[in-house]
């Protein structure tokens, strides 16, 4: 699985690099998938899989000027007519009419 993880690490990179968005967003899609799957199968691998991405894939977003912080927690509250938008990452288009 490292090697898998580090060829699609160079692929999204790679991606990132030419513009190509929906590239990108198909491999992070394809991994959070592959993720899900291997959570599901065996729970007791959250613990590792918490420590490889703190550990490995932080410092490899640090060098790409992103950050990680392990959880997003997000509250929003609206009332009346307000609405809340809420984004953890990616970009955020609202048209309204």
């Amino acid at each position: 699985m490292e090697a898998e993880l580090v060829q699609a690490h160079d692929e999204i990179v790679s991606a990132r690099a030419a513009g190509n968005d929906s590239m990108e967003r198909e491999l992070v899609t394809e991994w959070q998938l592959k993720l899900r799957r291997l959570l599901a199968a065996d729970p007791a691998i959250a613990t590792e899989l918490r420590r490889l991405l703190e550990d490995e894939l932080a410092p490899a977003l640090a060098e790409g000027g992103q950050t990680w912080s392990g959880s997003v927690t997000m509250t929003g509250t609206a009332s009346d007519h307000g609405k809340v938008y809420q984004l953890g990452q990616g970009n955020l288009n609202i048209t309204e009419s």
